[in-house]
């Protein structure tokens, strides 16, 4: 259940996220317009603060972020209350862009419209280094929607993402790169094809030739590979004496202990200094 604040700008949203399949609870939230609690590491339950401005309104004292901004508001009384969620969010909504002069602009009408502050022109810059203090500095995460449409899509995702799954089932951030070969490939790549690209210095062309030379398609590559010398790995083609080290290495490197400053295996041999010929 999402909470909602149940004053005007808050409240207006109740529809769209109940049509979104969100039920919806309108309720007095003192800083921020949105709350739920999410599942945390191993399911605790973690609480979620969404605080959303607006940027429409291009004279500044109709626009929620600017004024709050200007006043200090935000800042002085709005950022201290979200302290008090352990995961606080700052979402702005509206059109708006730094023209060739810097000056910021909001779509308002059909056209941009330059936003003034008391005699002069407000600068796009400006509110972008204070809205980059107080994300900072307050600890607040930060998400920009053009249109009020996007503003409850995000708030939806960003609910069923906190309460679909705990916090650590969500692993997409340990994805692992593997740089695509630069030819078409129509078959699917063995495990071992894919673990031995990893390996620092290989790249997908020795792994290929790594591949060939220990059966990688077959049962018992691993096995091959593992009783394989440094100077046993350097009969495959393009293996050099010390990537060899490197690959023995790592697959005698036991995955508890790949912070061992020490070597495993055979020692590393020094690389020679070459002296440039004197024709």
């Amino acid at each position: 259940m999402i909470l909602l604040d149940d004053r005007i700008g808050s409240k207006d949203m109740r529809g769209a996220l109940e049509r979104q399949g969100v039920q919806v609870d309108l309720t007095r939230l003192d800083s921020c317009d949105v709350a739920f609690v999410g599942r945390g590491i191993d399911d605790e339950p973690i609480t979620v603060g969404i605080e959303l401005k607006r940027v429409h309104g291009s004279d500044g004292a109709k626009s929620d972020l600017l004024t709050s901004l200007r006043s200090g508001r935000l800042a002085g009384h709005q950022l201290g209350g979200m302290q008090a969620y352990e995961r606080a969010w700052l979402i702005t909504e509206g059109l708006w862009r730094g023209n060739d002069e810097g000056v910021l602009e909001i779509w308002e009408r059909g056209h941009w419209q330059p936003v003034r502050a008391g005699n002069s022109f407000l600068l796009m810059g400006d509110v972008e280094s204070q809205i980059l203090s107080i994300i900072t500095r307050g600890g607040l995460s930060y998400w920009h929607c053009p249109m009020q449409r996007d503003t409850i899509r995000f708030i939806t995702r960003l609910y069923r993402w906190w309460t679909d799954k705990s916090l650590d089932e969500h692993r997409s951030h340990q994805a692992i790169y593997l740089p695509p070969p630069d030819r078409a490939i129509f078959t699917e790549q063995s495990v071992f094809l894919k673990m031995m690209s990893c390996v620092p210095g290989v790249g997908y062309d020795k792994a290929l030739a790594l591949n060939a030379y220990f059966e990688g398609d077959k049962d018992g590559a691993f096995d091959r590979m593992y009783t394989a010398s440094v100077k046993g790995l350097q009969d495959v083609p393009g293996i050099g004496m010390l990537l060899a080290q490197r690959i023995y290495n790592t697959v005698h490197t036991p995955a508890t202990a790949v912070t061992r400053s020490e070597p495993r295996g055979e020692p590393e041999p020094k690389a020679r200094s070459r002296r440039p010929r004197v024709r």
